[in-house]
């Protein structure tokens, strides 16, 4: 989600540089497995990490300086290891836990919810509510807006795939809208490249009854047969030596075929 915070930083201060914070190599997590939830343009290093005080929803952040582009990026969950102070290669991420407690200003230490933000008022500061989501997903799962999603390449049949999603307290995914099949699409592409380090061709079961008319939105390629049992999956393709695969169309096969697997959790957890 992107947003102009610019009006609400006119009480951030550039501080100086800090000194003994460890200089490491990158965390290679990709961003889309990170909770992100907001990301902007700042001028500074430390108006990110003033920033990032004021949200008790911030549990980490990197700030990017690179060709001009100065961005920070707040993230729901942590890094899980030692903050890094990368100024030699162009960014910086580190764990709100190890921010120095002088940043902040009056909203050091602050006391306002998971779903509102910290701004300073003269010698004290006030909560402000915001918009952003506090869904809290399990590690690894993507989300978009209130959803959180999975996917697994086990090959199992419909009704084995309805088990493995309830296992994990979700479900099969389904698509309400064409931008939620979209999304999808990015992030299914993302963890099929990542999970099998290739990009070989399969199907992946959803949770979506075959029945006619299938929305007219939703790429579909309808089955040369009357069997009654069928469900819906997602097929997937790759584009050979160009590293792509192609996400979709759906179609309707037989219930017993064994594919893989995408999950969606329509009631997850929050942060506390």
């Amino acid at each position: 989600m992107e947003m102009d915070l610019l009006s609400a930083l006119v009480f951030l201060s550039v501080a100086e540089y800090t000194s003994g914070l460890v200089e490491l190599q990158f965390l290679g997590r990709a961003p889309l497995l990170m909770q992100r939830y907001t990301r902007t343009t700042l001028p500074t290093l430390y108006q990110c990490l003033d920033l990032c005080v004021t949200y008790k929803l911030c549990k980490s952040f990197y700030y990017t300086n690179n060709n001009a582009i100065r961005r920070c990026v707040l993230n729901a969950d942590d890094f899980r290891q030692i903050s890094t102070w990368g100024a030699n290669y162009g960014y910086t991420s580190m764990e709100k836990a190890h921010i120095p407690k002088r940043y902040g200003g009056m909203c050091s230490g602050h006391s306002c919810a998971i779903n509102e933000m910290c701004m300073q008022s003269n010698t004290t500061y006030v909560c402000i509510e915001h918009d952003y989501s506090t869904v809290k997903c399990p590690e690894e799962w993507a989300r978009f807006e209130d959803m959180c999603y999975t996917l697994t390449t086990d090959q199992l049949t419909f009704e084995e795939a309805k088990e493995y999603c309830a296992n994990t307290g979700a479900e099969l995914v389904t698509f309400d809208s064409w931008k939620e099949f979209t999304q999808n699409k990015g992030w299914i592409h993302f963890r099929l490249a990542r999970t099998l380090g290739k990009l070989p061709s399969g199907n992946l079961w959803t949770g979506l009854t075959y029945s006619l008319p299938m929305p007219h939105w939703l790429p579909f390629n309808h089955p040369d047969t009357n069997e009654s049992d069928l469900c819906v999956l997602m097929t997937y393709t790759s584009r050979g030596t160009s590293g792509s695969l192609r996400i979709g169309p759906l179609e309707a096969r037989s219930c017993n075929e064994q594919n893989g697997v995408v999950c969606q959790h329509k009631a997850p957890e929050h942060w506390p």
